[in-house]
């Protein structure tokens, strides 16, 4: 599967190019960010840090754990996101399409890891990044995502598993469904109970046989 996965986020580094300001990336639907993601965590930013790293800006995302729901992490943990661009020295570097983060900012998180990169990378840039707002009118929490600087494109999925290793295909979920209409709870604009989405989220590693 991970060859797969690797195959995925090289076609979706193929994929993000600048196109009026943004960037292109692979639609993922809820099952497949669930399946793709190394990590899936429920959390609040607690700092930013931006470096100049040779030709690039990079920032440093510290975030504190308040639920983990695939992955290595436990509550109380704290974990460093890493993101493309950033201010640093005096120097701005702006990505379309990255995850933006605010200090006591509470978030959910679907994070990949990549050979290159020292700590894990929000998956599919903004589309993996979601904000956990108090509702002004029911006080109930909800989730809800900024999308700006990312344009969304479907991909084939049979062909993409025509490329994978015959040995590894066994791995494949039965269903993962790719439009809208097969995935109601990432509509724009999303403005959903985390309730719904986290039991979501339980519900499809429960279908997959994945923790």
């Amino acid at each position: 599967m991970r060859k797969l996965c690797c195959l995925a986020i090289l076609l979706a580094c193929w994929l993000v190019v600048p196109a009026s300001e943004a960037s292109v990336v692979v639609r993922y639907s809820l099952d497949q960010m669930v399946w793709q993601a190394d990590g899936i965590v429920h959390g609040r930013v607690l700092s930013l840090q931006s470096l100049r790293e040779g030709t690039i800006i990079a920032t440093y995302v510290e975030i504190e754990v308040i639920e983990s729901y695939k992955g290595a992490h436990s509550p109380g943990d704290r974990l460093v996101v890493y993101r493309h661009g950033g201010t640093a020295d005096g120097y701005t570097m702006l990505v379309a399409g990255e995850p933006l983060f605010v200090p006591g900012e509470e978030v959910l998180l679907f994070l990949e890891n990549r050979p290159a990169a020292s700590e894990p990378l929000v998956l599919g840039m903004a589309q993996g990044k979601f904000s956990v707002v108090v509702d002004p009118t029911t006080r109930g929490r909800m989730v809800t995502r900024n999308m700006t600087g990312v344009e969304l494109i479907e991909v084939d999925e049979e062909l993409m598993w025509r490329f994978a290793d015959p040995a590894e295909r066994s791995d494949r979920p039965e269903s993962l469904p790719t439009d809208a209409e097969a995935d109601p709870l990432l509509i724009q604009p999303l403005w959903i109970p985390l309730e719904q989405m986290t039991e979501a989220i339980e519900r499809i590693l429960a279908d997959q046989g994945v923790r």
